[in-house]
């Protein structure tokens, strides 16, 4: 009993002390939003429901992913330099557009708008950040999330065969038998 009292001690203590800044809330968005991209272009013509099936099966792995990617390159005061970069003007236009879907979002920010010396003890973090690694390279080396995308399928129902057919042969206007 105290072996498993002390094993749920050190779960809920690793969760209570795991990064939680506007870093990690930021590249979560990234992350969730660059599968979410995914689902759909592989996916498309898929009702939009079944795809968020997929996206909120594969959340909390992206959340946690999104974690480890930044521990994997960021110091901990690097991290705390973004965090306050993400409480500017700047940063949190930033967030504004990559919540409302815009993934290549610095494209809508006029960056004329802010003036660079309020901005200058940022850009080596920044630039740090953006070099800090290949997010398709973390996403797809994770086993957990490939097994949770290809058991993501069945659960959201994503190739059901037989509806497909159905919809094909009404829209060909074409009778065919769906076994």
């Amino acid at each position: 009993m105290k072996k498993y009292l002390l094993g749920a001690c050190l779960l809920f203590s690793t969760q209570v002390f795991a990064y939680t800044g506007a870093t990690a809330d930021f590249t979560k968005l990234v992350f969730n939003g660059a599968m979410a991209e995914s689902v759909v272009e592989s996916f498309n013509g898929v009702d939009v429901k079944k795809q968020q099936c997929v996206s909120d099966i594969l959340k909390p792995i992206l959340d946690e992913l999104a974690v480890k990617h930044i521990d994997g390159f960021l110091t901990e005061n690097e991290r705390q330099l973004m965090d306050n970069f993400f409480d500017t003007p700047l940063g949190q236009e930033m967030f504004k557009e990559l919540r409302a879907g815009n993934g290549d979002f610095i494209r809508f920010i006029n960056l004329d708008e802010y003036d660079k010396a309020d901005y200058a003890q940022y850009m080596t973090v920044f630039a740090k950040y953006n070099d800090g690694g290949d997010i398709g390279k973390t996403l797809f080396a994770n086993d957990e999330l490939l097994r949770a995308m290809f058991e993501s399928v069945p659960k959201c129902n994503l190739l059901n065969l037989r509806e497909q057919a159905s919809e094909r042969a009404e829209k060909e206007d074409m009778p065919r038998k769906v076994q």
